[in-house]
């Protein structure tokens, strides 16, 4: 009936049993006012899809079959996640039955206070909302790359942002070393309610294909290769 997000309380599910460790399980797009599953604890399921429109949010836990294994996951709406070590290595599985996929179109939104090593991907769209620093071995986004607050990305590898990136607050994006290569193929902004906020790139080779539009932009590595219009209010 979707008037709860307990993953766990049977009357929040439309045959009124909590899904166990054999129960493939769909979350569709549901009105407004219903509610989608929240996790307060590791939960189980064989599969899980959530179709286009819907949400399901993992908080720091993970979903999983028998013999405690993470399920399959296909995400083609929203998957909300702290980042946990082991969200990381659901993202991560070999094995197709037991790891998260993620379908065209589909977000995935990190919310974690602190600092998070997150999967490479490749994501659709990616969402950063009150982490303070991102590291992983690389980054590949296909889509939109939003970002809500001030935050460092920095990777072993390189970055590609496929798409369009939105930053509301100051942000940083660097590699270990200035051999990385950090890409952007689409517009880069970093503002937030009319105000310009400020981009850094301590290393790196950077290369923009659009235009970036920022406060302040300091380059300090190896390369900056911008191939249409920097437009910055305070110093370049």
């Amino acid at each position: 009936n979707n008037t709860s997000d307990d993953w766990t309380l049977g009357t929040s599910w439309n045959v009124g049993t909590a899904p166990d460790a054999t129960s493939i399980v769909q979350i569709p797009q549901v009105n407004a006012g219903k509610k989608y599953p929240k996790l307060v604890s590791d939960v189980n399921a064989k599969e899980v899809t959530i179709e286009v429109g819907a949400e399901v949010e993992l908080s720091d836990y993970v979903i999983k079959t028998a013999g405690s294994v993470t399920c399959k996951l296909v995400n083609n709406g929203t998957l909300k996640l702290k980042g946990t070590a082991s969200q990381k290595a659901w993202f991560s599985e070999n094995n197709v039955a037991n790891k998260i996929e993620l379908g065209n179109g589909s977000t995935v939104e990190y919310n974690n206070s602190g600092s998070v090593n997150i999967w490479e991907g490749s994501y659709q769209n990616l969402k950063l909302l009150g982490v303070g620093e991102v590291s992983s071995s690389s980054l590949m986004v296909n889509v939109a790359t939003t970002i809500a607050q001030a935050i460092t990305i920095k990777t072993n590898g390189n970055q590609i942002y496929q798409g369009i990136v939105k930053a509301n607050n100051d942000i940083v994006f660097e590699t270990q070393n200035n051999n990385g290569a950090i890409t952007f193929l689409d517009d880069v902004e970093v503002k937030n309610a009319g105000v310009f906020k400020n981009i850094t790139f301590p290393r790196g080779n950077i290369t923009l294909n659009e235009t970036l539009k920022a406060n302040k932009v300091v380059a300090e590595g190896k390369s900056f290769n911008a191939k249409k219009d920097v437009e910055a209010n305070d110093d370049f």
